[in-house]
This record gives C-alpha cells, structure tokens and sequence, in this order.
C-alpha cells in the first residue's frame, strides 16, 4: 500500500515576512543602545546605565572591568553619525537582498516522503524506541553546570543581555550559546518548567537532524535512509549532548544540514535551495561562533565543486554569501557598539600558544568524540580514509563526496587550533561526530553487498553496544570524581534541602564558588546575591563562603568548592 506525499509551500509573502521578522529581531538590540548612546554625553553615565540593566549578571560590579572601556565609548561618540547610518544601510541592503533571493526562488515547497503503512509502522515504533531513550538520558545525567550558568544569566534575561552581553579575554564564562538561549528563553516565556526549557533544543535538533538524514537518503531507498539515521541516533556522544541545554548539537543539526542543501544547490541548482542554506549558516553563526569551522570546510568543498554550477550560480551564491555576512554582523552589532568587536572574538585567539606537543596531544584526545573511541582514536579515524585508498571503487558518489567533505573537516579543526593556538574543545566537535558517524554509514552501506539488511542490523547491534559499553563503564570512569558524578550533584542537592529549610530572607555567595553560586541562583533566583567582601547579615541571612568566621555558626561544611554554608549565632 503506498502512501501519500505531503506538500508543504511557502509563498513569497510569508517567506519575505519571515525574513523582516528575523531583521527586527537582530537590529531591535542595536536600535535600543543607539538611542542609549544618542542620549548619554559622558562615559560615567553611560556605565552606570549598563551597569544597571546588568546588575544580576555574573561579572555584577566588574563589568567596567571587563566588558566596557571609556576609549571604545568616546571612539562611538565621536563617529556615532556614520555607525548609526552604516547600521541603516545594512538593514536596507539585506532586506533588498532578502526581496531579491526570495523573488526568484518563488514559493518554497517541501515534500515529505511516500511510505506505505508498514513502512509508517515501522518508523513509529523507532521514533518510540528514540523517545524512550531520550527519557532515559534527560533524567539520567543532572544538570551540568555550563548548562546552568547559560539559564540563569542568559536564557532568563531578555534579548538586550542575551545579545549584548559577552566575554572578554580571561572570563571563561562566555555567553558563546546566544540563539540556543533565545529558543530555552521562549520556552520559558511558553511555562515550560525549567529543565525542559534548558534541553528541548537540543532534543528538537536531534529529532530535526534525523528527520533530515531520513528525508534526504530516502531517494535512494528506505534501508539505507533508516540505517544512517538510525547510525546517527544511536551514537554514543551525540546521544549525550543531544539532551545537553548548550548550543553544541544545534551546531551538528546547522553543520549537516547545510552539507545536505549545497548538495541539493549542486544538483538542482534551486534558488530555494541556496536561500535555505544561507538562513541556516545565519542561524548556526548566531547559535555558537566556532560554526567558523564547518562552515569554512564547506567552503572550501564548494571551491573543489565549483565545476557543477552554471554561470548564473555564482550572481546567487554572491547573493546569497551577502545576506548572510550582514545578517550575522547585525547579530553581533550590539556587541560591537557598547563593548566593541574584539568582545565577539573567541578567547582562545589571545592566548599564549600551547607547546606543539601539548597541541599535538590534546587534539588527539579530542578526536575521542568524533570516534566514540577514548583511546587511539586517531587511528580509526584514519580507517575509512585507508579503507579509500582501496575500496574506492565500490563507493558510490555520494560516499565519496562525503568522504572528500569529512576530511576537509578534520583538516579544518587541525588549520583552526593552529590559528587559535590551542586545541578545540572536545564537546564543539560534536558535529564532527554526526558528520563521521554518516560516512562510516554510508561506507558499511555500499560494502556491504548482497546481505545488506544482516551486514546494517549487525552495525546497528554493534553501535549500540558500543554505546551501552560506553555508559556502563568508559562514562562512569570518566566521571568519577568529576562534574558529572551523581554523588557530587546529590550533595548539592542535600545543601540546598539544607538552606531551603533555614527558609533565608537572603543568601549570599562568594563569587568564585561556582557550583553553589548558579545552583543556589537557580533554586533561589529571588534570594541570591553575590558578593566580594563579607556582608553585613541578618539572622535568617544564609552566607556561603570559603571562610568562616567566630560570629557564624556553620551549618555545612561542603566537600565541592570546600565551601561552607553559614548562618549568624
């Protein structure tokens, strides 16, 4: 029985009111610190301001410190007339470039896939099995305290701290999750409880991506779509950082996706195509900066590619390549405005550079997530590039341009730690893991002959075991003694039992006790304040500090920070 396709189109209009939508909510930052800036005559005036819309942050009383200079705000001032009409002119050309692009690509339509009942049944009874899972993992693993830390101070503010409020060099605190914190903010805003609305993004990519896989294979048969997702949904550290409330699996979700429309660009050479590859590489700069990275390998994938386009490709991808640089610097202009561009800059840039043989090592040991290996991973890594040397030939195209994509990835992680001169951090390359995860699918696929259906079940018994193996004892040992060990997060869970039946008026934290500091502001958020030199309290005041003193009587003497939770005799 075959089932029937469903079309979904989108007409010039609502696809035009979507893109001046997305305008407003990128400049609407910028406007408000425009007529701040306007306003304010003098640098004591205008860090007071600031100081006072971000009063709760983490920094508080440091933000002059850190995140403002009074040279960057007279440099404004002085050319505030040429900004400000820079700013305008960049809002007229992306939204004539938006009218342009969306004008001759028409309507946008999507078709989902014919499958017949048993087909349906079967995928339903797989969606159920990765739900389940799903479950399993989000009330498995606590909150992690990156996780936290982006909640209370980005993901419960509103857009003016989400999108102005960034790091400089030697805060590792960064706010470097901006657009996953918008989407846990609406869920907040929609009553979500908190901890749904910290890790439904992650989950909602996850569940998108392998919609995705699933769309795209499924042309070239329902086995080898099922197997790659299912390759994909079963992978060992993709599955923990797809329920984690971060930015990093929304990252995979842009990264493949947008290898998934240039290769429907390359074939169809649909404008449609491109519009849509632009609006994800803008939605994945402003999810997290270090989408530098696949987006550059794509880049050059499409260079080596360049043969397949036709001579009115390339007035398109200009287009195209334009909206998406002004709209991802509109994204960061407020940045730019009150604290100034350097701010947007990753940390790691302005480090010292680590030796060669440190860099060498710890890049190595951050290969173990692409892999779903914690030991020599680079040698797997190099299998199926081995494996091309003498099975090329067996491939299909698609392998080998996925083949050609996963290697200028690897290499373009290798380009960046040297430009960076320090290793990629371990959970941004969590992209790489779907994207490697892919190719050995793909590769098992076309080798695996005429006993397709045993040689794929087999895999995925493998990889699922490889992933059980992994939590039951590569994970647990991992974690021992670490941020993700259970009896760390139940003792946490004991000391704010603990302060909660005390039943404060106040709670004050030493700054640097970061795990009481965001734990206690997410239970306490009213209560909490943070403080550098020891407060005057009252008898119901709680004080968490690493000191203590003859006036306090300690209730807690903590094991995590060796913290200790006091209260007045």
């Amino acid at each position: 029985m075959n089932g029937k396709s469903i079309n979904i189109n989108l007409s010039t209009l609502a696809l035009l009111s979507l893109g001046v939508f997305w305008l407003i909510f990128v400049s609407y930052p910028s406007c408000y610190w425009f007529y701040i800036i306007g306003e304010i005559e003098d640098y004591s005036q205008f860090s007071t301001t600031v100081n006072h819309l971000f009063q709760d942050t983490y920094l508080n009383h440091k933000i002059d410190e850190y995140f403002l200079s009074a040279s960057h705000f007279q440099f404004v001032k002085a050319y505030y007339i040429p900004i400000l009409i820079a700013f305008l002119i960049l809002n007229l050309l992306s939204l004539a470039l938006m009218v342009r692009l969306i004008k001759s690509c028409g309507k946008l339509s999507f078709k989902a896939p014919s499958l017949s009942r048993k087909e349906l049944l079967t995928i339903g009874s797989l969606l159920l099995v990765w739900l389940a899972y799903k479950v399993f993992l989000y009330y498995h693993f606590p909150l992690h305290i990156d996780e936290v830390f982006d909640y209370v101070y980005y993901s419960k503010k509103d857009i003016l701290i989400r999108h102005t409020y960034q790091f400089t060099d030697g805060i590792g605190w960064a706010n470097n999750h901006v657009f996953y914190t918008d989407l846990s903010h609406l869920l907040l805003s929609l009553g979500f409880p908190d901890k749904l609305a910290i890790r439904l993004p992650s989950i909602v990519a996850e569940l998108i991506l392998l919609i995705c896989i699933f769309s795209w294979l499924q042309k070239k048969g329902l086995v080898k779509a099922l197997f790659s997702a299912i390759l994909v949904a079963t992978s060992f550290w993709a599955g923990i950082y797809s329920i984690q409330g971060r930015s990093y699996y929304l990252m995979a979700l842009f990264s493949v996706v947008s290898y998934i429309l240039f290769e429907e660009y390359r074939t169809s050479h649909k404008t449609s195509q491109l519009l849509l590859l632009s609006f994800i590489s803008i939605l994945a700069f402003c999810t997290n900066k270090l989408f530098i990275i696949p987006f550059t390998a794509l880049i050059l994938y499409a260079l080596i590619q360049y043969r397949s386009f036709r001579k009115t490709d390339f007035r398109q991808i200009l287009l195209a390549s334009s909206l998406l640089a002004i709209l991802v610097g509109l994204f960061y202009f407020p940045v730019c405005l009150v604290s100034g561009w350097d701010k947007i800059i990753p940390r790691s840039f302005t480090k010292e550079p680590l030796q060669p043989l440190v860099l060498y090592m710890e890049t190595l040991e951050t290969m173990s997530v692409i892999t779903n290996a914690n030991a020599k991973a680079y040698l797997i890594l190099l299998l199926p590039f081995i494996s091309y040397l003498f099975l090329r030939k067996k491939y299909t195209k698609e392998t080998k341009r996925l083949h050609l994509f996963t290697g200028l990835q690897l290499f373009m992680v290798i380009i960046f730690s040297l430009i960076m001169r320090t290793y990629i951090p371990f959970r941004a390359l969590i992209y790489l893991n779907v994207i490697f995860t892919l190719l050995i699918g793909f590769i098992i696929y076309d080798l695996s002959g005429s006993h397709k259906k045993l040689v794929l079940t087999t895999c995925i018994i493998i990889m699922a075991a490889n992933t059980a193996f992994n939590f039951k004892y590569t994970w647990l040992h991992r974690i021992n003694q670490y941020i993700y060990d259970k009896l760390f997060y139940a003792q946490i869970d004991r000391e704010l039992e603990i302060v909660k039946k005390h039943e404060p008026q106040h709670i004050f934290i030493q700054r640097d006790l970061h795990f009481h500091l965001f734990y206690t502001m997410l239970e306490f958020p009213d209560k909490t304040e943070v403080y550098d030199q020891m407060p005057d309290v009252e008898a119901q005041d709680i004080i968490i500090s690493s000191d203590s003193t003859s006036t306090l009587k300690i209730l807690v003497d903590s094991p995590i920070e060796d913290a200790l939770i006091l209260q007045r005799e």
